[in-house]
C-alpha cells in the first residue's frame, strides 16, 4: 500500500479498520478483506444427475408391506368376525339349551333318503310321551334301516324331534366359529403393495 500524501510504500493487514501511514501518520482508511470463493457445484451433487441404482427392495424382487398396515386391515372384516363369533355363541346355548330342556327317547330307522349334495338323511319313527307317534327327518351318515337311535324332542311340539348326536347340535356353531377365526386371520395379515415378485 502507498501513502497518497508523502508516498511512502508499506504493507497493512487486510481487513484492519483504520490503517495510518508509518511515515507521515497520514489516516488512508481501511483495507477490505480478500473475498472467499466458493467452490464450484459438481454435477454429481445433483439427484437428477445421479446414475440409476436398484434399490434393495427392487434388488430383493420382494415388496416391502406398507407402513402400519400389519395389525389393522380392513375393519369390516373384522366386523364380520365378530358378528360370525356372535352367531356361534348364540347357536351353540340355543343347542345346549335343547339338550337339557327336551325330552329324551329313543325311535326307530323306517328308511333312508340320499340327498342330492351327498347328503344321507333318515326318517325316524318315535312315540312321545303324549301316546302319539310321531315321523321326522334329519341327516344321519351312520344310521341304517330297522336300528334304534337316540333322539330329543319338545314336549309342546315333538314334530321338531332331531337326532341325539353332538353333529346335529353343534356342528353349525363350529363352523361358523371356524369362519369367524378365518375373518380374524385375514384382518392380521399385512397388506403388501402387490404380489412378491420380481418388478
Amino acid at each position: 500500500m502507498r501513502c497518497w500524501h508523502c508516498g511512502k510504500a508499506f504493507k497493512a493487514a487486510a481487513g484492519s479498520e483504520e490503517v495510518l501511514c508509518p511515515g507521515c501518520g497520514a489516516k488512508l482508511g481501511t483495507v477490505a478483506a480478500p473475498a472467499v470463493l466458493a467452490p464450484l457445484p459438481s454435477p454429481m451433487d445433483d439427484p437428477a444427475a445421479q446414475p440409476w441404482r436398484p434399490s434393495s427392495e427392487l434388488a430383493s424382487g420382494v415388496r416391502k408391506p406398507l407402513a402400519g398396515a400389519g395389525g389393522g386391515g380392513n375393519p369390516g372384516v373384522l366386523l364380520v368376525a365378530v358378528v360370525l363369533f356372535a352367531a356361534a355363541g348364540y347357536w351353540s346355548w340355543q343347542s345346549y339349551q335343547k339338550i337339557n330342556n327336551w325330552k329324551k327317547t329313543t325311535g326307530e330307522v323306517v328308511s333312508l333318503r340320499y340327498g342330492t349334495r351327498f347328503g344321507r338323511y333318515a326318517t325316524v319313527q318315535f312315540t312321545a310321551a303324549n301316546g302319539l307317534r310321531y315321523r321326522f327327518e334329519d341327516m344321519s351318515h351312520e344310521a341304517e334301516v330297522g336300528q334304534s337311535v337316540k333322539i330329543l324332542y319338545p314336549q309342546e311340539n315333538p314334530n321338531e324331534a332331531r337326532l341325539d348326536s353332538e353333529g346335529n347340535f353343534f356342528l353349525g356353531p363350529i363352523i361358523l366359529a371356524t369362519l369367524a377365526c378365518g375373518c380374524v386371520c385375514l384382518w392380521r395379515v399385512p397388506i403388501f403393495r402387490g404380489t412378491p415378485g420380481p418388478w
